[in-house]
């Protein structure tokens, strides 16, 4: 796999993990990334966050820099796994305010991307860098009607 692979692999993970722990109404404390090679050994790695989240970002930012702490060069990658554990219930956990605009949307954004997810299907709403440019070419076009037919 190339690092853009990886990367995209890794937000796929991380906005998976996101609307799941959101979904079940709970927080994580500690973020796990497994990296399986060609040859089936692994390497894991986790880190425990500051504080306890849901938050998609956070996790994406966490599995970015676990991956990137491996310094792999040219390893030849079979799989990528990223795992939650120390989970407690959002309603028990606390969030620290900040002022960063953009990460007080993304946090009232979520919710609503769940919404629509859970009802219309999940991916239905993802982060563009997952939509795979190649299933736009396979798709079949629409012609405009002619004015001499109905």
């Amino acid at each position: 796999m190339d690092p853009d692979e990886v990367r995209q692999a890794l937000l796929a993970l991380a906005t998976d993990l996101g609307a799941r722990l959101r979904t079940a109404g709970k927080t994580t404390r500690g973020v796990e990334l497994q990296v399986t090679y060609a040859d089936r050994s692994t390497t894991t790695r986790s880190r425990t966050l500051r504080e306890a989240t849901a938050h998609t970002p956070v996790l994406q930012d966490t599995l970015y820099a676990l991956f990137t702490a491996l310094g792999l060069q040219r390893a030849r990658i079979r799989a990528v796994t990223a795992r939650v554990n120390n989970l407690a219930a959002a309603e028990r956990s606390f969030v620290q305010l900040t002022l960063d605009a953009a990460t007080e949307n993304n946090r009232v954004l979520e919710p609503v991307l769940d919404k629509a997810n859970n009802r219309w299907g999940t991916g239905t709403v993802h982060p563009a860098a997952l939509t795979n440019p190649k299933s736009h070419a396979t798709r079949p076009t629409l012609r405009p009607r002619r004015p001499d037919r109905p």
